[in-house]
């Protein structure tokens, strides 16, 4: 038999966990291009990922991913990712036509399931890139933002014919 306290319905709402101790979010926002020039028909491609094994990374075109900040982004200690964090995008400006990511905007995800990527393109040959701004948000598991950061990515092809 159970005995102690008694709930009422109000107080029987479930809160959404705080983050472990030792755990540190951190979205350090920042900025990335990725440029082509040639006449090869290249595309200029930039990626930004959050890993959930709590990294983030960058690509340009189609080089290898560098992890972008090692001491912080995105959650420390990495043995905690993924947890139940959730991560989002919003805000998005620019040239947003060419922005898509792997999750739709202004909705939280599940970062446990898999990576977060959003990704900008150029495919014009004229002068002038392609650049979309957006916010990055983490949460543990429904609470409220532990971090966020501005982000800003170009993509550039321009052919030299």
């Amino acid at each position: 038999m159970f005995t102690g306290m008694m709930m009422t319905g109000a107080e029987s709402a479930i809160t959404p966990p705080d983050p472990p101790e030792e755990d540190v979010v951190t979205v350090s926002g920042g900025s990335g291009s990725a440029f082509t020039a040639s006449n090869a028909d290249a595309d200029a491609h930039l990626y930004l990922k959050f890993t959930s094994s709590g990294d983030v990374f960058v690509r340009k075109n189609s080089g290898s991913y560098v992890q972008v900040a090692t001491g912080t982004d995105w959650v420390r200690p990495t043995t905690n990712a993924p947890s139940l964090y959730q991560i989002r995008f919003t805000s998005a400006s620019g040239d947003t036509t060419y922005l898509d990511g792997t999750k739709a905007e202004d909705t939280w995800h599940d970062i446990v399931d898999s990576d977060f990527i959003m990704h900008i393109f150029d495919s014009s040959i004229f002068l002038g890139g392609k650049s979309a701004t957006f916010t990055i948000e983490v949460r543990l598991d429904g609470g409220a933002t532990l971090d966020s950061g501005e982000y800003t990515i170009t993509a550039d092809r321009e052919d030299s014919s």
